[in-house]
């Protein structure tokens, strides 16, 4: 992936499998969840816009794809803007890949009150084969049934979804939906989740308990879902942690590298505080 054309087709697929994955997500969330939270989707101007009413979470009041398949313009921001201050979301993040048109989107964004912050590690690998590495706790796919346990894991790494269990866990089970967990006897110590759109995975969701941290359960669990996609036809996997920049903590992006994963650009962050 050498070419202007072959980064434009990745950053394309990368963004696209991650919009997906987002789109399934917000789908699922219950009727209740909805109304208390104003889950909400809408797209424009080419780009998926994620929206939840009262929350200042950056996964959850997010832009992604603006400017990948067609170019943005002012007046598409200045529309992307209103949508969230008429929703009531207290603030909005663009992120932005390499890729994006026009060349100064985030010059653009920055006339329209957003400041720059964090990037992210945007990561891909082929369908090259995973080796499987040692280990004591053996990984498996959860269903349904598990999923209350699966969330606790999932919350107990990631505080501020705690209060929205109801929303995080309805995925499992749902297609395109594949969640894994590391198993200490029938105690779940780590997981990680699999989504799948039109042979492109998006890896989310990886979590590890601190007590178990250090023995490779975050490296067994991503290998398992690499395997799993294989076993799928998947041709292409993606990822994102953390960006490879000093100061920065990189054990899953060093765990991702070292299934294989090799980094396709930092996508830069703008936000936008509306109250």
């Amino acid at each position: 992936m050498t070419s202007a054309r072959d980064a434009r087709r990745l950053s394309q697929a990368v963004q696209g499998v991650e919009a997906a994955s987002a789109r399934s997500l917000y789908a699922s969330a219950p009727a209740h969840v909805v109304a208390e939270l104003g889950v909400a989707h809408e797209r424009v101007g080419g780009a998926d816009c994620f929206l939840v009413r009262g929350s200042r979470h950056r996964y959850l009041n997010r832009v992604v794809g603006l400017g990948v398949r067609r170019a943005a313009t002012d007046a598409t921001i200045e529309r992307i803007i209103a949508l969230y201050r008429d929703h009531g979301a207290p603030r909005v993040t663009f992120e932005v890949t390499a890729q994006a048109r026009p060349s100064d989107l985030g010059s653009r964004l920055q006339a329209h009150g957003c400041r720059a912050t964090g990037g992210t590690g945007k990561l891909w690998r082929g369908d090259a084969p995973v080796t499987r590495t040692g280990g004591e706790l053996p990984v498996r796919r959860v269903g349904p049934q598990r999923a209350d346990e699966w969330l606790t894991v999932y919350g107990g790494v990631f505080r501020h979804f705690r209060n929205r269990g109801d929303w995080f866990k309805a995925p499992i089970g749902r297609p395109g939906w594949s969640h894994f967990a590391a198993f200490d006897g029938d105690a779940i110590a780590g997981i990680g989740t699999l989504f799948v759109a039109g042979g492109v995975t998006h890896l989310v969701e990886g979590a590890t308990l601190t007590v178990y941290r250090r023995h490779g359960i975050q490296r067994r669990i991503i290998e398992a879902r690499v395997r799993a996609g294989l076993r799928q036809g998947v041709r292409l996997f993606t990822s994102e942690s953390a960006p490879p920049l000093p100061r920065t903590p990189l054990i899953s992006y060093r765990n991702l590298r070292r299934v294989g994963f090799e980094l396709a650009y930092i996508r830069a962050g703008y936000r936008l505080e509306l109250i």
